[in-house]
């Protein structure tokens, strides 16, 4: 739980600079939502891959795989946005809500594949 505290409060530091960057890329024009989807759909698939993957090295069966995979792949996205509606700007929630959005999508997906 520690761990996953820690996790959430650099990835709510990383999107409040994010957001600032959001910001300013908005004022220039640039659409940043597309950016901020694949960024979290590649983080949430690197989990899922890499979940599956490294238990496989170790040897650990298919049935544990899976799990390690889901496990690892579905973060605390709900905790990401409190704290950061709690410390930061409000802007600074939008990354975590697309995480919350794509890793439910992607961990669905997976599990039904699973």
């Amino acid at each position: 739980q520690l761990a996953a505290a820690a996790a959430a409060t650099a990835t709510t530091a990383v999107a409040a600079k994010a957001a600032t960057a959001s910001t300013d890329a908005g004022a220039a024009g640039i659409d940043v939502l597309p950016l901020a989807v694949a960024a979290v759909a590649f983080v949430h698939a690197g989990g899922f891959v890499m979940g599956y993957l490294v238990p496989r090295l170790v040897g650990a069966s298919e049935v544990e795989r899976r799990t390690i995979s889901i496990e690892v792949g579905m973060q605390n996205s709900v905790m990401a946005v409190t704290l950061a509606a709690l410390h930061f700007a409000p802007a600074t929630a939008v990354p975590c809500i697309i995480s919350a959005l794509v890793m439910n999508v992607m961990g669905g997906a997976i599990a039904l594949w699973f």
